[in-house]
């Protein structure tokens, strides 16, 4: 919960937070990108599942935030 609510703000997701603490004492008018890796997603029973996983997932973010991404060989 404490990793959904840090995401939620930095995506300046204001209306979840009204009448809430918060509401007054965050700057809503800054949105950060935020990469949210959740191992529960991935697929992780051999070490060759998990590198193709985190590669996947890699190159989708980079693709949802316009990333290039350069690899090291």
């Amino acid at each position: 919960m404490l990793i959904s609510t840090l995401k939620n703000l930095f995506k300046g997701n204001k209306e979840i937070f009204e009448e809430l603490y918060i509401w007054d004492k965050w700057d809503w008018t800054k949105k950060y990108p935020v990469i949210h890796l959740d191992f529960a997603e991935l697929a992780y029973d051999t070490p060759e599942r998990l590198k193709n996983s985190l590669s996947d997932f890699i190159t989708r973010t980079a693709i949802e935030y316009s990333i290039e991404i350069y690899l090291q060989k």
